[in-house]
């Protein structure tokens, strides 16, 4: 009986897929070659391995052919497509990407983890332990250079400070569970003010500002909005408060585009940098998160953005400043989810300013604005 007769079932596959010589026989394949006393077998390929050759030339025939003859696959379009994705899947859970919606923590363990971030983080080095400020400002009085609400000092410590002067941005460095907890320290220490560096910046009361360059020091009254059961905080009379009350009145419903052509609302709390076209505040960018949730409640409104500037400076240049201004807020906008409401923006420049370019900087303030119309 021959050995292969010997064999099971499972002997006789491995043997079949192997093809190996059984021991006993390597006179009968062994190769003239002699390396020192070594020498070679003759030994054939597996035919699995054969096999799983010819498939990855099949294969890679396949994607050659469907890659650059029939250009069914391509890698570029798949990149953009994901990145596509991603930006659908952001703007639909913002919440796991931004700081905006993070709440002022108040209790005492989580002040008392941030107060310690505060020493961890250097903070001190600039602020000093009671926040009195040296290099930096002092975090104890009411003032504050780039904004005192929640979202505000959250955006300065993930962005940094002003270009040149303030601090590094810590959004890499510190996580957003870790800011959310040192900002909220930061605003604990309102509540016992510590003489030391001069006030800088605008005031501050409650999360709201009050005052500052261009403002009068007469306090702007803090109201809160219902959208959809979303509390809005704003400021009254302000922007958005005009369009609820305007998109709810019976002048919208009957008004012709000719009329709304012509009714423009000036945002009140949009602050660009300046000479920027592309750096607002963090407390404009929670207006235009009002406007979007505004918006978002009124999918049939439309908006129109448009830009103006004083008469200082050339007429050209203040053209495509305004331009490129009105262009950012659409482009935000579209980030936070109502691009397909917002219908165009053009920039004015000066075309419709009415103070003279030699009036004080005060008095042309009001020429440097931002503001929308809606339509239908």
């Amino acid at each position: 009986m021959s050995n292969n007769q010997n064999m099971s079932v499972w002997q006789r596959l491995i043997k079949s897929l192997t093809k190996a010589n059984e021991l006993g026989r390597e006179e009968d394949v062994m190769l003239d070659h002699d390396y020192d006393g070594i020498k070679e077998l003759d030994n054939v390929l597996p035919p699995w391995w054969v096999w799983g050759f010819y498939i990855t030339i099949g294969v890679s025939i396949f994607y050659l052919a469907s890659t650059w003859v029939f250009g069914r696959y391509n890698q570029y379009n798949e990149y953009d497509g994901e990145v596509a994705e991603f930006a659908e899947y952001k703007a639909a859970h913002p919440e796991l990407f931004s700081d905006v919606d993070l709440p002022q923590l108040t209790d005492e363990a989580s002040l008392a983890k941030g107060k310690q971030l505060f020493t961890d983080k250097t903070c001190v080095a600039c602020h000093l332990p009671t926040g009195a400020g040296a290099v930096g400002p002092n975090l104890t009085d009411k003032n504050w250079i780039l904004g005192g609400d929640i979202k505000s000092v959250l955006n300065t410590l993930a962005k940094g400070g002003r270009p040149g002067k303030g601090m590094v941005a810590w959004e890499s460095t510190i996580s957003k569970e870790d800011r959310q907890l040192l900002a909220s320290y930061v605003l604990s220490l309102q509540k016992n003010f510590v003489a030391g560096k001069a006030p800088e910046g605008d005031l501050w009361e409650n999360g709201v500002k009050v005052g500052g360059e261009g403002a009068t020091a007469a306090a702007k009254e803090a109201a809160t909005l219902d959208v959809n059961g979303e509390k809005l905080n704003v400021f009254k009379g302000g922007i958005e408060d005009q369009l609820l009350t305007f998109v709810a009145s019976d002048e919208f419903k009957n008004a012709t585009p000719e009329v709304l052509k012509e009714k423009w609302f000036d945002f009140d709390n949009i602050t660009f940098e300046m000479g920027s076209a592309d750096k607002i505040t963090a407390d404009s960018q929670g207006q235009l998160e009002n406007l979007a949730k505004i918006l978002k409640a009124n999918p049939a409104v439309k908006v129109k953005i448009g830009g103006y500037t004083d008469k200082v400076g050339d007429d050209t240049g203040n053209k495509a400043l305004s331009q490129k201004r009105a262009d950012f807020i659409k482009a935000e906008l579209t980030k936070l989810g109502v691009g397909s409401q917002v219908t165009g923006a053009e920039g004015y420049g000066e075309q419709f300013a009415k103070v003279d370019e030699k009036a004080s900087d005060d008095e042309r303030a009001s020429d440097r604005r931002m503001a929308l119309r809606l339509e239908k």
